[in-house]
């Protein structure tokens, strides 16, 4: 196999080196914003000249930064035969980014202002992690971009001493050790995924040459597929495990240095994290249509009560854009799962509003004899007819051709279509260029009387009598990053928290201390395959007590969705957000409660 895949060798560098000039937009336009509230923050405190000659050198290595690749993404020749003088350009210009991070730290850090400090290392947190997702194809470019003023931040706030500087030192060290190995690993994952394209293009030339090695062919190319798959899902694990750290961290830092002063750059950290937090669930999503733990819970409802709470969602969205969204009112009740079906209008409704500028956007419903058809019009640019079976593939966007993450992945329509399959609802769309689209949902009417919209919130009146303070709580991951936020965030809620690495710790662990836990948080996969489920079951027949079990998890994959699905205990997607995991813990500590004294009854 080593020398099959030595043959593909010099394209798979030549590819990886050509996929990281699509980001030639992407990094700019995400640190563009960053850049300038990091400027903003500073100007009461900084030089003026200084902060806007600092911003100029780092507007002009972007721009020097995107002629390059944007040279380079458009003559694939001339980056194949000059492989060698790209990486060295490349180097160059990344050196340059660290070099301008570097000068800002010098230029503008005062140790002695707490704000200043939090400022800038939230900054280069992000400049740390952009460079991990955004340059992750060529590690010697991560390492000295991110590794040169990283160090120094690190090396002057630990100078300093103090929990305010630690904590941001500590922080930045973990991240800039993680995602230089996560990117490392990555760009292997990246290396197979591109080996297994080019064995499958090899295949199906010859496929086509030799008629007698079709089914073969198609046999490698599913195999080829599936593995694909896999390694996607480990993408996919390796990037929530940093950010599900990143999250946790942050949670407890914005506790402790918040202040009217550090309001906004804790907002727009926050918002950056819900950002990154969106995109992973929209990939959740697909993964768990396409394992099949979505089951429908089919029931009747009024519909017209569902279009009042998506009108009075999208108005102002609407109205950003200057369009008007009309919602035709309607009395009829339906036969569906009402979360799916809410979802379904959701994405199509988000849709229609990216895409239409100034225009008119109509969802009514229209009875079609046992049936109704819902109906969400637009006033858009419209499709092409040759694409409107393409707009249902992940990651197929018409009008993005630059990536905007602010437009999404993709997966919007995707998720419709799986989620029209699964109900048995038939999905159609029509459309005309320069004049719009319409997208229908057809469903059964129902016969039933019922005048009931399930609510899907969860009551909250318990969680404010089912305090976190003083619970006994273990944390089981093989994530040291992982295993450090969780208990930092959980001993701010005045939690007890015992950690450990694997079982054999946790045994450990349990013999040496006198300690009668009350909950178990612990990762889906640790280290050598171990179940974290295995060892959950394992648990709770042994201790002698009752303990509640939360599992939490970055795998997306199809076989573990379902496993992790069919064990029964509640289960959490990394990244987790930490609103919802303390409600998530109260529940679980209250129900938990509630058991025991029923047992004991």
């Amino acid at each position: 196999m080593n020398n099959t895949k030595q043959r593909f060798q010099d394209e798979i560098e030549v590819e990886r080196m050509w996929v990281s000039t699509q980001q030639a937009g992407y990094s700019f336009f995400c640190m563009l914003p960053v850049t300038a509230l990091l400027v903003f923050g500073l100007w009461d405190v900084a030089s003026h000249r200084q902060l806007i000659l600092w911003f100029i050198l780092w507007a002009a290595v972007s721009f020097i930064f995107w002629m390059v690749l944007r040279f380079y993404h458009t003559h694939k020749k001339t980056l194949s035969a000059n492989l060698g003088q790209f990486k060295r350009i490349l180097l160059l210009v990344t050196a340059f980014f660290g070099l301008v991070w570097a000068m800002a730290i010098v230029w503008f850090l005062v140790p002695s202002q707490p704000v200043n400090v939090l400022t800038i290392s939230f900054a280069l947190i992000i400049h740390v992690v952009g460079v991990m997702l955004t340059a992750f194809y060529y590690l010697p470019a991560v390492i000295i971009a991110s590794f040169p003023p990283a160090i120094l931040l690190i090396s002057l706030l630990f100078l300093q001493g103090g929990d305010s500087f630690i904590a941001p030192a500590l922080i930045l060290s973990l991240l800039t050790v993680y995602g230089v190995t996560t990117s490392f690993r990555l760009s292997g994952i990246l290396d197979h995924a591109l080996y297994l394209n080019f064995e499958n293009a090899a295949l199906r030339r010859e496929a086509d040459e030799k008629s007698d090695l079709l089914k073969i062919a198609l046999e490698e190319s599913k195999q080829a597929n599936a593995a694909k798959t896999r390694f996607l899902a480990s993408a996919s694990h390796d990037l929530r495990q940093p950010i599900h750290a990143l999250g946790l961290f942050f949670a407890e830092l914005s506790d402790r240095v918040y202040s009217p002063e550090t309001a906004l750059v804790i907002g727009q950290v926050e918002d950056s994290i819900t950002a990154i937090n969106s995109m992973l669930n929209a990939l959740l999503d697909v993964s768990k249509l396409d394992a099949g733990v979505v089951k429908p819970n089919i029931e009747p409802f009024i519909l017209g009560k569902l279009f009042i709470r998506l009108q009075g969602e999208f108005k102002q969205i609407a109205l950003e854009n200057h369009n008007a969204l009309h919602f035709r009112q309607t009395t009829a009740k339906v036969n569906t799962d009402p979360a799916m079906l809410e979802q379904m209008l959701r994405n199509l409704i988000g849709n229609a509003l990216r895409y239409t500028k100034n225009g008119r956007i109509l969802v009514a419903a229209r009875p079609r004899g046992e049936n109704i058809e819902i109906q969400v019009w637009d006033t858009g640019s419209g499709i092409p007819d040759n694409q409107l079976d393409e707009i249902f593939m992940e990651f197929h966007q018409l009008h993005n051709p630059a990536r905007d993450r602010r437009q999404g992945l993709g997966l919007g329509l995707a998720i419709v279509k799986r989620l029209g399959n699964l109900l048995n609802h038939d999905i159609k769309v029509v459309s005309r260029l320069g004049h719009g689209s319409c997208f229908s949902i057809i469903l059964p009417l129902a016969h039933d009387t019922a005048n009931n919209f399930p609510e899907r919130q969860i009551t909250k009146n318990y969680l404010s009598n089912h305090s976190l303070a003083g619970r006994s709580i273990l944390v089981v991951d093989d994530d040291i990053a992982v295993q450090d936020g969780m208990k930092g965030l959980l001993t701010r809620w005045g939690s007890q928290v015992t950690t450990a690495s694997s079982p054999d710790e946790l045994m450990e662990k349990l013999i040496s201390s006198e300690q009668k836990f009350e909950l178990l948080i612990i990762d889906y996969r640790l280290q050598e395959n171990i179940s974290g489920i295995e060892v959950a079951r394992n648990l709770q027949a042994n201790l002698g007590y009752p303990i509640a079990v939360l599992i939490i998890t970055g795998d997306t994959g199809p076989e573990r969705l379902r496993e992790a699905d069919a064990s029964g205990y509640p289960l959490l997607h990394k990244p987790v957000e930490p609103a919802k995991l303390r409600s998530t813990l109260q529940y679980l500590l209250m129900k938990s409660n509630a058991d025991n004294k029923l047992f004991k009854a």
